[in-house]
């Protein structure tokens, strides 16, 4: 019940120590009050210096998390450029993406919504070319050779200088 149990402590200070404790003690400050609030102090001192270490290490963990992610994007490019045995199985599984990620979800919002989708942009197959190393026009001619240019346009998407 009584947690704050008063206790008698006898401690050695230095002498400057001791004018600093009186000096606070004619502003009205009890001795044990000091101690207290000294101890409290260093408490909390130590735990920001705590906390302070836990940040620094969460932004180092964190510019080590990006610096491996660009590693593995990097990577994945370099996997991409040497996983098929010519172009031509390279563009086909270029088609097969875009087909996945998008004409698929294209054609469904067509069908199901009555709704042209967002218009997709030159950027999109751009991107897709840097990524890749695939010019932007062979894959905008195999999408066309695999879908036509009529009904890319009905699913709202950018065939550049095809038409």
């Amino acid at each position: 019940m009584n947690e704050n149990k008063k206790v008698k402590m006898t401690i050695k200070i230095d002498q400057n120590v001791k004018e600093k404790i009186n000096k606070y003690k004619n502003y009205g400050y009890n001795p044990e009050e000091i101690i207290t609030m000294g101890i409290i102090l260093l408490e909390d001192s130590k735990n920001f210096e705590l906390l302070l270490g836990n940040r620094k290490l969460e932004e180092k963990t964190t510019k080590e998390m990006i610096k491996l992610k660009k590693s593995i994007e990097k990577l994945n490019k370099r996997i991409d450029k040497i996983k098929y045995d010519n172009n031509t199985c390279k563009v086909q599984e270029i088609i097969r993406q875009i087909t996945e990620d998008e004409i698929i979800p294209r054609e469904q919002i067509v069908h199901y919504c009555h709704v042209k989708p967002e218009k997709l942009e030159k950027e999109y197959f751009e991107k897709i070319s840097e990524d890749t190393g695939i010019p932007v026009d062979i894959i905008m001619n195999e999408l066309v050779n695999k879908y036509t240019l009529t009904y890319l346009e009905d699913l709202n998407m950018w065939v550049g200088e095809l038409k």
